[in-house]
């Protein structure tokens, strides 16, 4: 009766496994769907209709490989399959994750603050040290798995090795350390920006900064990681299965949207701002290759304040003209 009672609660547990995950994996699904709808036009606009380089095709493997693991696990965990598909599924699924998804993020970031601190082969270097810890544990713990097999009807679950649990939380650190590199140099650049433009007498608000450099998507991108490393001291659950997915799906999100604000600079400031060609700090690497993944996110602060200018007087005009007038031409 004990035995019994034993192998219930193992299937107990099990569903309520497979149900926590199916209910993340919908709430990623969600997000990542909304996302690609309200940013559509921008991608038409500033990826497909403009010159191909290196980051348009880092920005596309971010934007499609990781939506499509994610259907891939969505297929395996909510469809009852047999041991051979849940096989393929499987690898196709973690391999892809790890040779594109993971190896793109890399790529991003790394040749981002290669790009803005002007092709310094020691700031590559020493990024790239992080960059190849990082990957390699990636990679470790990808071998960690022994194998998939469909479960019970339920669908479709790893196998993994004793190390696989250290693997996956060494991972996490060092996915915070290399994040923590790249932030840091990055602040370190905005921060000599800021005093450079002081000594011109061009002051700028803290919000500008920010979002010069993109260092808001570094900072969401570090407390995320942070998040996930928190939440492998939880047992797995419903904590441990939305904290181990929504950070990623969120930071996918970021470095879309990162690298569509490049691309709105690269067509609305092709000849770069005042600021770019009159102060040293301000400039960033760029070439057929990268394309302009080393530009600020604004141009120049004279634009930053006429569109903030701009917006204000729009939403005062709509406020004192009480109606749904849509023919205003701003």
């Amino acid at each position: 009766m004990s035995d019994d009672a034993q192998v219930q609660a193992e299937i107990s547990a099990l569903f309520s496994s497979f149900v926590n995950a199916r209910y993340s994996y919908s709430v990623a699904a969600a997000i990542l769907a909304y996302d690609y709808l309200v940013t559509l036009d921008l991608e038409i606009a500033q990826v497909w209709g403009q010159r191909f380089t290196a980051a348009t095709v880092l920005f596309l493997l971010n934007r499609y490989a990781f939506p499509f693991v994610i259907c891939l696990t969505m297929i395996e965990i909510f469809h009852p399959l047999n041991d051979n598909v849940c096989t393929i599924l499987g690898w196709a699924e973690n391999s892809i994750d790890v040779a594109i998804v993971s190896t793109t993020i890399i790529f991003i970031f790394t040749l981002r603050t290669w790009a803005i601190y002007l092709k310094s082969w020691k700031v590559l270097l020493f990024v790239g040290i992080f960059a190849i810890a990082k990957y390699a544990m990636t990679i470790s713990a990808f071998a960690s798995i022994q194998s998939f097999s469909a479960t019970l009807g339920f669908g479709c679950i790893g196998t993994p090795r004793n190390i696989f649990l250290k693997f996956n939380k060494a991972n996490g650190y060092l996915n915070l350390a290399f994040d923590t590199v790249v932030f840091v140099l990055t602040f370190v650049k905005t921060f000599r920006s800021a005093l450079q433009m002081r000594k011109l007498g061009m002051t700028n608000s803290v919000t500008f900064w920010i979002l010069r450099d993109g260092l808001l998507y570094y900072v969401g991108r570090v407390l995320l990681v942070i998040f996930q490393i928190v939440s492998f001291q939880f047992p797995p659950g419903a904590v441990y299965q939305f904290s181990a997915l929504l950070p990623n799906v969120i930071a996918n999100v970021l470095i879309n949207h990162l690298l569509l604000n490049l691309r709105h600079v690269s067509t609305t400031h092709p000849g770069g701002g005042l600021s770019q060609k009159t102060i040293p700090e301000l400039n960033f690497a760029t070439n057929s290759i990268i394309g302009n993944i080393g530009a600020p996110l604004t141009n120049d602060p004279v634009d930053f304040s006429a569109e903030s200018t701009q917006s204000e007087i729009v939403e005062t005009e709509s406020e004192t003209s009480g109606g749904f007038d849509g023919s205003s031409d701003v």
